[in-house]
């Protein structure tokens, strides 16, 4: 998808977060957790971005050891660009293959590992 799209699996997913938390944006420990990448690989993706333009990086107002990673308009609107290449590829690779029960099942259990790990936002 990333030849598609011309946006790497990585970043999309470090878009979708960032454009999930709005205004408030991640700590870079967090969306680490959330994209599940190490802290240094997340720290490298988002410094690319951000030279792309399509993430900012700030002290976080509340901790000035911490920075924070936000969504610019630019990445809103990659993000809106390769969502549908995204989601057809998960249909095809994923969604397809499944009935509707175990797409529910799946989403229950998903929901049980996200309740029982809570983030800090």
């Amino acid at each position: 998808m990333e030849a598609e799209t011309g946006l790497a699996l990585s970043w999309y997913d470090v878009l979708l977060e960032l454009n999930a938390a709005r205004d408030t944006g991640l700590r870079m420990q967090d969306l680490a957790a959330r994209v599940v990448l190490s802290r240094t690989r997340v720290s490298r993706v988002v410094d690319a971005m951000a030279r792309a333009g399509m993430v900012d990086k700030i002290a976080d107002p509340g901790d000035g050891r911490a920075t924070l990673a936000m969504i610019t308009d630019r990445g809103r609107r990659a993000l809106r660009e390769a969502a549908p290449s995204y989601l057809r590829g998960i249909d095809a690779h994923f969604s397809r293959h499944l009935t509707a029960d175990q797409l529910l099942a799946i989403r229950d259990g998903l929901d049980q590992v996200v309740a029982a790990h809570p983030t800090s936002q």
